[in-house]
């Protein structure tokens, strides 16, 4: 939004109440960036008495970098002037000590529920949008939003969910089937192609590509869908194959960048290229100077997903959760710790602050398991493997037993799976 600051030695008119802390539980205050200005001159400003003032607070503007105590008056929903000197209003708030700024804009949300808005509104978000996998039905998504949610949305035409629809994969927001699976013929490539095409034009705002979930889709494909994304201009958010920690998945999309014209966007660089990501950075600036229309994104905290929900108290359950633990402990292993530790000496690059999130990723996981021994809980369902009925005990014995067995089964796994060279590191289990 443009801002128009009023001259200097306009007369102030106003005072204000303080707002009592607690009304403000955040340290940073929004205005949604929706709200356009325009020339206001000093007599109006003076005589006009706004439906809300915010005074003294700390305005951003990334815009027109603008960084400054200033004094809002908004009206009817917009933003009617920025001040230097105080406004008048029919409710003041003092917002001294707080920043005013435009709305954060989430590029990456896949909480798209009321739940999710009312957490990001707290956050200062105001627009999040389901760009990565996005969704097949562009109309239906719009409508069932429409006039209900309480901060800006919007979504993409999704590849992934696009082609579980042409394959007829059971998969809900994910493929779990044909889908994630198997490369699609000429016929299926020209189906999706259509459904993205169809989606652009209801109004999606990206082709969201979730390249890591389709793994079976060919570079042809990819490139075939973003010429559609290319055709309006339209950018593409992808998250790229893992080969070689990320390398191999972001030359594919440099190459289709290039060839296609599509603008393009790499979703969470730093959970794809994890001890890459200097790497990954290097190629991205290289390839911005060489024409191709390239951005990137990273977490703004050091997990990569974090869900909240109950762990399965089963036998089952405590395999899954040891499985993981033991694969992020191994994957790490090879002095990967060290990440955590100094970052700067590993990378070699003072800039790159990197916490490892996968060991902290295992160490939870166990330690749900040290509470269901601590609490002596009983398991919920029958066994057929261990003989374990519902009901029994969560043991010692029966953790030391899943521990080995787990553990077993990470040392035969396949070099696909599991490097051979990690397969004996020191685990980080206590």
């Amino acid at each position: 939004m443009t801002l128009q600051i009023e001259p200097e030695n306009c007369p102030s008119s106003s005072r204000g109440v303080r707002l009592p802390s607690n009304v403000l539980p955040a340290t940073i205050l929004l205005i949604f960036s929706s709200l356009v200005l325009g020339p206001l001159g000093c007599t109006s400003a003076i005589d006009t008495e706004y439906d809300l003032v915010i005074l003294n607070g700390r305005v951003m503007d990334p815009e027109t970098n603008l960084d400054a105590t200033r004094h809002l008056g908004i009206s009817e929903g917009k933003i009617q002037a920025i001040r230097s000197q105080p406004l008048r209003g029919r409710r003041v708030i003092d917002v001294d000590g707080l920043i005013v700024s435009p709305g954060f804009i989430d590029l990456h949300a896949h909480g798209q529920d009321d739940e999710n808005y009312r957490a990001y509104a707290r956050d200062g978000v105001t627009s999040a949008l389901e760009l990565e996998i996005g969704t097949a039905d562009v109309d239906g998504w719009y409508r069932e939003r429409e006039g209900k949610a309480l901060i800006h949305y919007g979504v993409s035409i999704g590849h992934p969910q696009v082609r579980m629809r042409v394959m007829n994969d059971p998969g809900n927001f994910l493929p779990t089937g044909d889908a994630a699976n198997r490369a699609a013929t000429p016929e299926e490539i020209e189906e999706i192609k259509q459904g993205i095409r169809q989606g652009l034009e209801r109004g999606a705002t990206a082709v969201g590509f979730g390249v890591a979930y389709t793994h079976a889709a060919t570079h042809w494909e990819i490139l075939e869908s973003l010429r559609v994304a290319a055709e309006f201009g339209a950018p593409s958010h992808l998250h790229i194959r893992e080969g070689e920690s990320g390398i191999q998945g972001l030359q594919e999309v440099l190459a289709a960048a290039a060839v296609s014209g599509a603008p393009v966007h790499v979703v969470h660089i730093n959970s794809s290229g994890v001890w890459n990501i200097p790497h990954l950075l290097e190629m991205i600036e290289k390839a911005r100077s060489r024409g191709i229309d390239i951005t990137t994104e990273c977490y703004p905290y050091t997990a990569g997903m974090t869900l909240l929900e109950p762990a399965p108290r089963t036998v089952r359950g405590a395999r899954d959760l040891l499985s993981v633990a033991l694969q992020y402990g191994n994957a790490f292993g090879q002095g990967f710790q060290a990440a955590a530790l100094k970052p700067a000496e590993f990378f070699g690059n003072d800039d790159i602050l990197y916490l490892m999130e996968d060991m902290a990723t295992g160490e939870i996981r166990l330690s749900i398991l040290w509470e269901w021994l601590h609490k002596a809980a009983p398991v919920t369902d029958y066994d057929e493997e261990t003989g374990v009925k519902a009901e029994d005990q969560f043991t010692a014995d029966l953790l030391a037993r899943l521990l080995h067995e787990e553990y077993e089964k990470l040392r035969t796994a396949s070099n696909r799976d599991v490097y051979d060279v990690s397969k004996d590191t020191t685990l980080p289990i206590a």
